[in-house]
């Protein structure tokens, strides 16, 4: 339930799914109720208000999740403007279960302020962080930065699976 693709959403996925509370908590029930692996959701906090996501914290207590993701947004913000940072820290304190954080952690800094702010957190997905910079779980670790070689590595991997799967014009079918 994190993707804030209008695309996406329009067709009731991924964010879209947050729009009708009574339908998630029935999906959520079913898939967990089924599924026989452990459930994990990444979720945003509503549709257009973060007044959306007390009711979204209910039905997720109510569900027996694994692991809770919360990327702190709303659908209609994308990725930008801040986080809301206090929403996480009510989810930290309310959710039965293991809370992860995702969202603008693109370096150290970031993540020792996330933690210094929430120091109940134990874990983050690192999401377009780790697009941006292909050593940030390195660097988490206290490791060096990105070398220009892996940079460039990072680059032609994907690009050269990219053209043998769909031919020369390959920059010209891909969308972003």
């Amino acid at each position: 339930m994190g993707c804030p693709s209008g695309t996406v959403v329009a067709k009731g996925k991924e964010a879209g799914l947050l729009r009708d509370a009574e339908e998630l908590e029935r999906f959520l029930q079913d898939i967990c109720t089924r599924s026989p692996l452990p459930v994990s959701v990444k979720t945003r906090l509503g549709l257009a208000d973060v007044s959306e996501y007390e009711r979204l914290l209910d039905i997720f207590c109510r569900c027996p999740l694994k692991e809770l993701i919360v990327h702190p947004r709303v659908r209609t913000e994308l990725y930008k403007g801040t986080p809301h940072f206090a929403c996480y820290g009510e989810t930290l304190e309310e959710m039965p279960f293991p809370v992860a954080y995702s969202g603008d952690i693109f370096s150290p800094a970031d993540l020792g302020a996330l933690v210094q702010g929430y120091p109940a957190t134990t874990h983050v997905l690192l999401g377009c962080g780790i697009l941006a910079n292909p050593a940030l779980g390195r660097m988490l670790k206290g490791g060096p930065a990105v070398t220009a070689d892996e940079i460039r590595k990072f680059h032609e991997r994907p690009l050269e699976g990219y053209v043998e799967k769909m031919g020369g014009n390959t920059l010209f079918r891909i969308k972003v």
